[in-house]
């Protein structure tokens, strides 16, 4: 039966084919000599229509890419930061020169006419043809009329300005399925408006009340598909002789071709809850396992925008296309929860496939809720409070074998879960347009310690005590970590400096630069500071063996007892590729007054902190304190103690007496291994207590014989500090995720109740139209997609693209 569906299926499109072939350009073609214009660059979508049409479309003249500064980021910053992302690096390596085509353009669509500059308006007025307007505000709890400000709003003004484009061939304007989500069957065609823009803003006036808001949204889903329906009245309205292309794509995956099968860079949609549901995390859904859910891949979506702006004619017409897989290629709840199970169960080695349970009523979703994850999540925290620590857990990173589950991710799903829609896509394309074993963790433990920790581990995981992911995660090799990053470091003319660098450009050698921050000491300046460490023996084996990382040092004249470090502009802009940052700096010497101290190590660290503080490269700032920064605790943990006053109140005790503090010297001793045994460059710690024993100079001592002595060696530390710097996580209290997930199941709950058919006959018909190659490179049917391949690529590129970077 379903051979003799497709067969049907493959003879239309072989006649449609027959009826284009004698007038028939390529989609290539078409953008050949074209300038693009995209909103929303910066976005999910917006990254796949850069890459695409660049690859594909290799004759295109320019795109020009709207961004607005962000965080103090400037645009040409924030395209960088987009281009530096893995999807572009197949670009990259092939066709480099072509990344010079892409220029960005200050804009905010808040703003009138988006607030374009005027010789930038006059650029994109003149030269471009083709607009992919995808930029909106996709969070659908912000206020409703936030909402409409963004996506209504500003779409109208970007349609103010397109109008006056001199060689405009198409306006693609990316919406929603889900703008009609009251509907079971969504045909490709303009449905009424819930309300006139006008009557909203009046109702919005004097309603804020839920029951009034829910009178408003007038059976919409949320504040977004509310606004994207009255934004797809509105450009239907008002575009005049503007060839209009509508693009209506359902709940958006992973990419399934090239360049990287599985890309995605964020959680959204269905991404969390196929990794949440295959893992066991998320195994209460409100739904039915019969749900289907339309998913499709964003290169699908991105290519039939591209094809369908090719095949704008008609401007009087306004072309609505869905692109989804829910009446052609439909996958319901089961389906995904068998085959991500499946899967995760090969990549974590049997372990996963947990059963998911589905329930018609939101009440007893709520109720097995309070049970198996609100009850647990205030258990776990208040016990961490009895111990002294604060409430905190991993958010992406999570345990599959943990029984009674502390997280439940429900991400949003637009259009999943318990309501299926099936998808009309008659318009669009179819078959047609045709190790870290490198020394960087020593061997500390014996066999039978490790053995020992081992079955430790396996207990804490069997009872929910530690995440298993912590311990079975892929993350990249440290080596693959510093590869091409930028280093900045303080202190690096001290003992553990010294240390750290010569390791991070002898185990790392891909590391790019390594930036130190070096004061005028003694009369000698920055310069000669660095050749006199440079000459120190403990890079004697680099000189030897890789004389030529030597030159991946660099000097930054500064101070962190000055303000902002005392950086000049030109030092800044260079901080700016700064990726990681090793703050060892301090003053270690015990009889310093204390005012001084303060000085060096708190406000000091304050300065150094200023000066990344919104540094948008950022992934990870080190701090190295001492392990007897709390000697006042017998038992001292991984975790941030409550300081023995404020620095206020230090400083005033300062003016008026003569403090006296408790302080223990940090005991870190000789390197152990590397880069030679036993290296060391002054007599601290230990060292000195050591040497006179031995030589038996020190014969009285004060203490008992069996006082344990915390001792350390260099390297090890050091290269503790580089590993913790590749798993640098945020952590987040039990009690905030559940409250984070009770509002994520909430959005969630309307799409996982119902089913829905949106239908793609448009989508279909204009696959057809297109050749043998452009079907191939501009694939967007969802007909052809296989589920039980894509969906392990779809795992696998979470795991790497969002689990590993972690």
């Amino acid at each position: 039966m379903c051979a003799t569906r497709f067969s049907r299926r493959n003879q239309a499109m072989s006649d449609v084919w027959s009826e284009h072939r004698n007038n028939y350009q390529p989609v290539a073609d078409f953008y050949a000599g074209k300038s693009i214009l995209i909103t929303g660059g910066a976005g999910f979508l917006g990254k796949v229509f850069i890459e695409r049409l660049l690859f594909n479309c290799s004759e295109i003249d320019k795109i020009y890419v709207i961004l607005r500064e962000k965080k103090g980021v400037n645009v040409k910053q924030r395209l960088q930061n987009v281009l530096d992302n893995p999807l572009f690096s197949k670009l990259k390596e092939t066709r480099p020169n072509d990344l010079d085509k892409l220029i960005p353009i200050t804009g905010d669509m808040e703003s009138q006419e988006w607030g374009i500059r005027n010789n930038d308006r006059k650029t994109i007025l003149e030269n471009v043809s083709v607009v992919f307007h995808s930029a909106a505000e996709i969070r659908f709890h912000k206020p409703l009329k936030y909402t409409l400000k963004v996506n209504v709003e500003g779409t109208r003004e970007l349609m103010n300005v397109c109008r006056q484009m001199n060689k405009l061939e198409a306006f693609v304007h990316l919406s929603t399925a889900f703008s009609q989500g009251e509907r079971i069957h969504v045909d490709e065609i303009l449905y009424p408006p819930p309300h006139r823009l006008s009557e909203v803003y009046k109702l919005l006036e004097n309603n804020n009340s839920p029951k009034e808001m829910k009178r408003i949204l007038n059976g919409k889903l949320n504040n977004y598909t509310f606004s994207k329906a009255i934004a797809e009245t509105m450009v239907a309205e008002e575009h005049g002789n503007m060839p209009l292309i509508i693009v209506r794509p359902s709940i958006v995956g992973a990419m399934k071709g090239e360049p990287l099968p599985g890309w995605t860079d964020n959680w959204n949609g269905a991404t969390g809850l196929m990794y949440d549901m295959g893992r066991g995390v998320n195994n209460i859904l409100h739904g039915q396992r019969e749900t289907v859910l339309g998913i499709i891949p964003v290169d699908y979506s991105v290519n039939l925008a591209i094809v369908a702006a090719s095949k704008c004619i008609n401007k009087d017409e306004v072309k609505v296309y869905n692109s989804c897989s829910s009446v052609d290629n439909p996958i319901t709840c089961g389906h995904l929860e068998k085959a991500s199970g499946e899967h995760l169960k090969k990549v974590h080695n049997g372990k996963g496939s947990f059963k998911v349970y589905y329930f018609k009523s939101p009440w007893i979703v709520y109720g097995v809720s309070f049970f198996y994850q609100w009850m647990p999540a205030y258990t776990a925290d208040f016990w961490l409070r009895l111990k002294g620590k604060e409430p905190r857990y991993k958010y992406h990173i999570i345990s599959s074998n943990i029984t009674i589950s502390l997280i439940l991710v429900n991400p949003v799903v637009p259009g999943g879960g318990g309501k299926s829609w099936n998808g009309g896509h008659g318009k669009g394309p179819k078959e047609g347009d045709h190790e870290d074993q490198s020394g960087l963790i020593s061997a500390f433990a014996s066999k039978r310690f490790h053995n020992e920790l081992q079955k430790c581990i396996k207990l804490k995981i069997t009872f929910g005590a530690m995440d298993a992911t912590k311990v079975d995660t892929p993350y990249l090799s440290v080596p693959d970590f510093y590869a091409g990053r930028t280093v900045f470091l303080t202190g690096g003319t001290g003992f553990l400096g010294k240390v750290l660098i010569e390791k991070l450009l002898y185990s790392c050698s891909n590391i790019d630069t390594i930036y130190i921050l070096l004061r005028e000491k003694n009369g000698n300046g920055a310069n000669e500071r660095l050749k006199r460490l440079i000459s120190n023996p403990v890079f004697s084996r680099l000189r030897e063996e890789k004389p030529e990382s030597l030159s991946k040092i660099k000097h930054i004249i500064g101070d962190i007892t000055v303000f902002n470090m005392g950086l000049t502009s030109h030092q800044e802009e260079l901080l700016k590729k700064v990726t990681v940052v090793f703050h060892l700096a301090a003053t270690i010497r015990f009889d310093e007054p204390l005012k001084n101290a303060l000085n060096i190590n708190v406000e000091g660290t304050r300065e150094v902190l200023r000066a990344f503080k919104n540094q948008s490269k950022l992934d990870t700032f080190v701090y190295v304190s001492t392990a007897f920064s709390n000697t006042d605790k017998k038992e001292i943990e991984e975790c941030i103690y409550p300081p023995p006053r404020t620095l206020q109140e230090v400083y005033k005790r300062i003016k008026h007496e003569d403090p006296d503090e408790d302080l223990c010297e940090f005991l870190i001793t000789p390197a152990a291994e590397e880069p030679f045994k036993g290296w060391i460059d002054n007599w601290m710690g230990i060292t000195t207590f050591i040497f006179t024993i031995a030589k038996g100079w020190t014969r009285v001592l004060y203490g008992k014989r069996n006082y344990v002595l915390d001792i350390i060696p260099v390297d090890y530390v050091v290269n503790l500090i580089m590993v913790a710097a590749t798993r640098c996580e945020s952590t987040i209290s039990f009690v905030k995720v559940q409250k984070k997930q009770s509002r994520m199941r909430e959005n969630m709950r309307y799409f996982q109740s119902r089913s829905w058919k949106i239908k793609s006959t448009c989508t279909s018909e204009l696959y057809a139209t297109l050749s043998i190659p452009d079907r191939k490179t501009f694939y967007c049917e969802a007909a052809d997609l296989k589920w039980f391949e894509y969906i392990p690529t779809y795992l696998n590129g979470i795991i790497r693209y969002l689990v590993d970077r972690k």
